[in-house]
């Protein structure tokens, strides 16, 4: 059976919603504003839900393979997608989502993406982009240990990076000057996306020309990375960086002297396979925004002496062109009282 939980950090009772999907799913994402849930299957099918309302707008078949990464660019726009296949196919969702389109073809029939690009030799593992929305680099990572850096606007391939080790996951500073990359050998790689000024800034190594730095603490593959700000003033220029591994610690690293600040560890060592920094609001009179035990903003809405009240969320649909709440896994009711054969009312009812 297949099923999609919402969770809730901010609450006692955790499950918010549970919702049934058309297929196992392998990676999900939501656009920048929370309006879209973006779903990749092990089929290598993409379902897109619209999330006030739980509806499933499309499914479409965009990879050959299960589906490894997704990434929303330019608000909701465009739609980034890896799969174990090896490909990255960027998606126009207005034009994926458009009905005369949909009509002249067949259900699930593939659509077309904006670009394809067939650089890498092994799975797609991660996703990251810079800032320009339609105009912004993207990169893209790969247990092939490279990384291919592409321009969205054109689809045109920028450069490629050649790393020790398979890559996990990425990560790009919004000034668009560093790329981190988690890697399988245990170490963190700094690779500059503007020129160096001298050799020495970085511990350097040279497979394809590449220059970078290495952050090492981790005893085991490190499986994801996260920049973050620890700024009162709601800066966007990242000043720590934040990594999970397979050894079952997260590391909180200074950008400035590449030391680690602190370090987390489970107490069961359990791995680490994803982290995600929450940042905390605040207004300029000083006053801070409510917020949750786990510091994470509450709705500017909200009553700074009332409680957090998480937002309605309605069950995602399983089908196209089904409203969500109507729950459609589940069958009408029906009342037998014995007045007519049992065998009319299923049949009616079918």
């Amino acid at each position: 059976m297949e099923l999609l939980k919402a969770l809730s950090v901010r609450s006692q009772e955790q499950l918010l919603q549970r919702s049934f999907v058309p297929e196992a799913i392998a990676t999900v994402a939501s656009s920048p504003d929370g309006s879209f849930l973006a779903a990749g299957g092990v089929s290598g099918t993409l379902h897109l839900w619209e999330l006030a309302s739980g509806c499933l707008l499309h499914s479409w078949a965009a990879h050959y393979k299960s589906t490894t990464a997704l990434l929303f660019v330019d608000g909701a726009s465009l739609l980034i997608s890896g799969s174990e296949d090896t490909l990255v196919n960027v998606w126009l969702l207005p034009e994926v989502l458009d009905p005369t389109l949909q009509a002249s073809r067949p259900a699930f029939a593939p659509s077309t993406p904006l670009h394809t690009w067939s650089d890498h030799t092994l799975s797609v593992t991660a996703l990251a982009a810079g800032a320009g929305g339609a105009a912004a680099v993207v990169a893209s990572a790969s247990l092939d240990q490279t990384i291919k850096l592409h321009r969205l606007s054109d689809g045109q391939l920028l450069r490629s990076v050649a790393l020790p080790a398979a890559i996990h996951d990425l990560a790009i500073d919004a000034g668009e000057q560093l790329m981190f990359a988690a890697c399988g050998d245990g170490v963190i790689y700094e690779v500059p996306l503007m020129p160096i000024a001298t050799p020495n800034d970085f511990a350097h190594h040279e497979p394809g020309h590449s220059c970078y730095g290495a952050l090492q603490g981790h005893s085991r593959p490190v499986t994801c990375v996260a920049l973050a700000s620890l700024s009162t003033s709601g800066s966007a220029f990242a000043d720590v960086l934040v990594s999970g591994s397979e050894d079952g610690t997260v590391r909180v690293w200074d950008l400035q002297s590449r030391q680690p600040i602190q370090v987390l560890q489970a107490s069961d060592k359990t791995a680490v396979t994803s982290v995600c920094v929450v940042r905390s609001s605040h207004r300029g009179d000083g006053a801070g925004a409510p917020t949750a035990k786990n510091g994470a903003s509450a709705s500017s809405s909200a009553s700074s002496s009332g409680p957090w009240r998480l937002q309605p969320l309605a069950p995602l649909s399983k089908y196209a062109e089904m409203n969500g709440a109507q729950h459609s896994w589940r069958d009408p009711p029906i009342v037998v009282d014995g007045s007519v054969q049992f065998s009319s009312i299923v049949s009616g009812a079918l």
